[in-house]
């Protein structure tokens, strides 16, 4: 019975890809496997061909061998889908030449890519990207309708969306969720590569995965957006900013985990933006990237909207080749809040005129509860490693804070700061090794 039974698994998948009038046999003789009354085998009508499907015509002989109506679409097993003319695909995945695009980088595949994600979109599956450059020159933008959806190529290098005429992507679903992977996407300085959530709408739940980004002027822009990880992406010559993060006044921008990203802004790769702007509320975790050489502005500042609050954790990152400051935090709405911020073990290097961390508060004390450690900040003749003003209950230790030139104070603690306690950092070629003038603020044991 078990020689069976695997005899049968395997003739249903290939009877599922024969043409309807064809019947299939063994040579010499037929092969019985329990179709019902009046069938013993099967006949060879048009061996090879493909396309049709088994189906029984009586009661079973044995009801484990029983053929069942196809459904629509025809699943033909193992999470197959069989097509006309012989194609079989799996179920969920809708490639993009099948919607009649070109993908040879010259013909517009607009109308092909967004029937795709009406197919893929009312099933929540895939839209399959082939291991080819596949020219966009209109907005795509998922139908609000649209809960769960992918988008994804076969790798990030050679599965390519070329966006021209300043188009973009975007996904602004109200509570739905999204995932991109693997796929190289560009557009022009003056658009959005890919925009998820808006002003008004966001989705609860993304994954940004393995992108490589060419170009745009914000390569990812994350509105309103709850949940989202963005993990292991490419982002080069962006011109405004690499990653943007936005959210209205008075609204929490997500709970969000930014890893392992790297960012290039130099030589064939050379843009002028900002490695990520937040400019929102919410939760962020920024961890293990690598960004270098920015020419100006800073490689990750956070610029709060009005009444915004949020908190941080910005670790383990490599930042190096500041113009400005390798890590802003700017109250640019004048009542927003940080809350619970770390910044530890980053390693950064900046350039003339830079710091290495600049905390720059409009009112003061809108940082609580602020732990700045074990980082190393190394400069060329930079304006100092760590400016703060405008925090209150903060901790500044174990940071190494070295010049190749000469620094102009190692540590800076203006009259906007409180409550807070500046030890055993080591500080070497500045000028002044520590200015502190907060209220209740302890400075000891930095050095040498």
């Amino acid at each position: 019975m078990k020689l069976f039974r695997s005899v049968a698994l395997g003739l249903s998948f290939l009877l599922a890809v024969a043409p309807a009038s064809a019947q299939w046999q063994t040579p010499n003789h037929s092969v019985p496997i329990g179709l019902g009354a009046g069938v013993t085998g099967f006949g060879s009508a048009a061996p090879g061909a493909s396309g049709g499907v088994l189906t029984s015509n009586g009661p079973a002989a044995d009801p484990s061998f029983q053929a069942l109506p196809p459904p629509n679409p025809i699943v033909c097993g193992f999470g197959l889908v069989c097509g006309a003319g012989g194609k079989v695909t799996l179920y969920g995945q809708f490639w993009l030449g099948d919607f009649g695009a070109a993908c040879n980088n010259s013909t517009d595949d607009s109308t092909a890519f967004n029937n795709a994600i009406a197919a893929a979109g009312a099933i929540g599956g895939a839209v399959k990207i082939p291991l080819t450059t596949c020219l966009i020159a209109s907005n795509i933008s998922v139908p609000t309708s649209v809960g769960i959806i992918k988008i994804e190529g076969l790798n990030k290098f050679q599965s390519q969306l070329n966006f021209t005429n300043n188009a973009g992507f975007s996904f602004t679903t109200n509570i739905g969720m999204i995932e991109l992977r693997d796929f190289t996407v560009g557009c022009t300085t003056a658009a959005s590569c890919i925009t998820l959530g808006s002003a008004t709408t966001g989705p609860t739940e993304s994954t940004v995965e393995r992108l490589h980004f060419i170009g745009g002027g914000s390569e990812l822009e994350l509105a309103n957006t709850g949940a989202i990880r963005v993990h292991d992406n490419d982002f080069f010559n962006c011109t405004n900013q690499c990653i943007h993060i936005t959210a209205p006044a008075n609204v929490d921008g997500g709970d969000s985990w930014i890893d392992h990203n790297f960012m290039l802004n130099s030589g064939v790769f050379a843009g002028t933006g900002i490695g990520i702007l937040q400019g929102s509320g919410g939760g962020w975790k920024i961890t293990n990237n690598k960004i270098n050489q920015f020419s100006v502005d800073y490689f990750l500042s956070a610029q709060l909207a009005s009444h915004a609050s949020s908190a941080y954790q910005i670790q383990d990152n490599s930042l190096e080749g500041c113009g400005t400051a390798c890590i802003l935090l700017q109250n640019a709405g004048g009542n927003g809040s940080l809350l619970n911020v770390v910044i530890s073990g980053n390693e950064m290097g900046g350039g003339s005129g830079s710091f290495g961390i600049e905390l720059n508060a409009d009112p003061g004390g809108w940082v609580a509860s602020l732990n700045i450690s074990g980082n190393v900040i190394d400069g060329v003749n930079a304006n100092g490693g760590i400016f703060l003003d405008g925090a209150d209950k903060f901790n500044i230790s174990g940071n190494t804070i070295t010049d190749n030139g000469t620094c102009g104070t190692g540590i800076t603690i203006t009259g906007n700061s409180s409550r807070g306690m500046v030890v055993g950092n080591t500080i070497v070629s500045c000028t002044t090794q520590v200015t502190n003038v907060g209220s209740v603020v302890t400075a000891v044991n930095n050095g040498p």
